[in-house]
């Protein structure tokens, strides 16, 4: 099975809540993960190719796919808002539902979904920063992202001073915290 960025769009869209994800940042940002970490034998991945951008890996054909999606009435957009159509649903459990290597795809795709479902535009930056940074050397705001994250844990650090937790509970806490993230982001 072959699958471009449209299908992975698709079904991205598919799994989310109400088939809908708000924000191009976080819709651009996980199809980019699912390009990357969708691992089945039978399904090969034709992403488009993603270059670094202001912020982190963007496909060049990302316009054109949401294009088509709409035209073809797909896809709804509006106020930053893609919605996934009742046509573009029945698309999906007509191609993907009956075959088996189809739903293992939804499969994945769904988990990739779920471990980013509550997580902000922020976390996902630094998770892509992180995991591939060789798609963060145009980033724009990456020191930004990055400040963030060192921030909160700066005011963390504050905090237990003020509470007089010791360095060693500051530390197992951080660790508790970077394993349920672990936890959260792999599943």
């Amino acid at each position: 099975m072959r699958i471009g960025n449209l299908e992975l769009m698709v079904l991205l869209l598919y799994t989310s809540k109400n088939n809908r994800i708000v924000g191009r940042l976080r819709l651009a940002k996980l199809l980019f993960i699912a390009s990357r970490e969708i691992s089945l034998p039978d399904v090969i991945i034709e992403s488009s190719e993603f270059v670094p951008y202001k912020q982190g890996p963007y496909p060049l054909d990302f316009n054109d796919i949401l294009e088509v999606a709409q035209d073809n009435g797909l896809v709804e957009i509006e106020d930053n808002q893609f919605t996934l159509t009742p046509e573009g649903i029945r698309i999906v459990k007509e191609l993907f539902l009956p075959d088996k290597t189809g739903r293992e795809l939804i499969d994945q795709i769904r988990q990739i979904v779920d471990r980013f479902k509550d997580v902000s535009d922020d976390a996902i930056l630094a998770y892509v920063y992180l995991k591939y940074p060789g798609f963060a050397t145009k980033s724009e705001i990456k020191r930004l992202v990055f400040s963030r994250i060192q921030e909160g844990l700066r005011s963390f650090v504050r905090l237990s001073k003020i509470a007089r937790i010791t360095e060693a509970e500051v530390a197992e806490a951080l660790e508790d915290a970077r394993k349920a993230t672990l936890q959260k982001l792999y599943g």
